[in-house]
């Protein structure tokens, strides 16, 4: 899942002040591969989005923890997509779906994405995405420069006669954070840094038929704590509890709020309005869906790995 943010001003690298657990990112990879086994039998042409989302969120919980809501964003929407409280959609017919899962064990967070072409139209646009991917896994080692990997993807995805999405990007993953401040382009920049031994990375091409340039588009579903303010209202204090307990600072939906009140003594009719009090006091950030500006068909394909000289791709075997 990427962070809709700018790339970073040379030098903004975040180091974690706490080694990350290879073997906790391994078993969080493993999961990772197994939702998106059982994501490929789930996504199919009227299977309601509801159900397939808290399914592979429901397995992930019985084995790790979620590091952000599974994301399911449809054919022009590349990112940032999921479902809602009451969402009564199915998923399309001839869609392109972009499936984001992310899962962490003690906050060692394991990051993939696949597409699944049900038109069976976008083999190329798929390929494309997914080459990207593995040409850039080949280049990852200590001393890389992250603009080395970015001119790699860049070179694939134009090879196939399609655009790189230039304002998404990979990212490097600290314990509890999915985005320490270091992007991993999929554009040629001028960036001077270079990977360093046990730096954790999300490498996450985006490919588009379209613009290649992505906008935000309609509501949020999708939300990270800020900053907590004084409120006085019980039910949101409340909440902003659960939240900084459960989520630890990662992402969540709303949905996963709206079911807090099956673990806590939150009283379900009143989470609406609270969480509503506390998006009006700024306390959120938000992630609304992402959209090709042309409405271009968008791929997307991600790994995450331990940067060696031999390089642990978590979520792949």
């Amino acid at each position: 899942m990427h962070f809709h943010l700018p790339l970073m001003a040379e030098g903004f690298h975040k180091k974690g002040v706490i080694k990350m657990d290879i073997e906790k990112l391994k078993k969080a990879g493993a999961i990772n591969r197994e939702v998106l086994e059982l994501g490929k039998k789930l996504i199919r042409p009227g299977n309601k989005v509801l159900g397939v989302v808290e399914e592979l969120e429901s397995y992930i919980k019985k084995k790790a923890d979620l590091a952000f809501p599974v994301n399911l964003s449809f054919n022009e929407t590349a990112a940032h997509d999921t479902a809602d409280v009451d969402d009564k959609r199915t998923i399309p017919d001839d869609a392109v779906v972009k499936l984001d899962v992310g899962t962490h064990v003690d906050g060692n967070i394991a990051d993939s994405a696949i597409t699944i072409d049900l038109s069976k139209k976008y083999s190329d646009l798929v390929k494309a995405s997914e080459d990207a991917l593995k040409q850039a896994l080949k280049l990852i080692k200590p001393g890389v420069m992250v603009k080395d990997i970015g001119k790699t993807i860049y070179d694939t995805i134009t090879s196939y006669n399609l655009s790189p999405v230039v304002n998404l990007s990979g990212h490097q993953i600290d314990e509890y954070q999915l985005h320490t401040g270091l992007t991993i382009p999929n554009i040629p920049t001028e960036s001077h840094y270079m990977l360093e031994e046990d730096d954790v990375v999300a490498i996450e091409p985006f490919v588009s038929t379209g613009a290649g340039n992505v906008y935000e588009s309609g509501q949020a579903k999708i939300f990270m704590l800020q900053k907590r303010v004084p409120v006085r209202l019980q039910t949101a204090k409340q909440l902003l509890d659960y939240i900084e307990n459960e989520f630890q600072g990662l992402p969540f939906s709303f949905r996963q709020l709206y079911h807090a009140s099956e673990f806590t003594k939150i009283d379900k009719t009143k989470i609406p309005f609270a969480f509503s009090l506390l998006k009006k006091q700024k306390c959120f950030v938000e992630f609304p869906p992402l959209v090709d500006r042309n409405k271009g068909m968008v791929s997307q394909a991600e790994h995450t790995v331990i940067v060696k000289d031999k390089p642990i791709i978590t979520t792949k075997e």
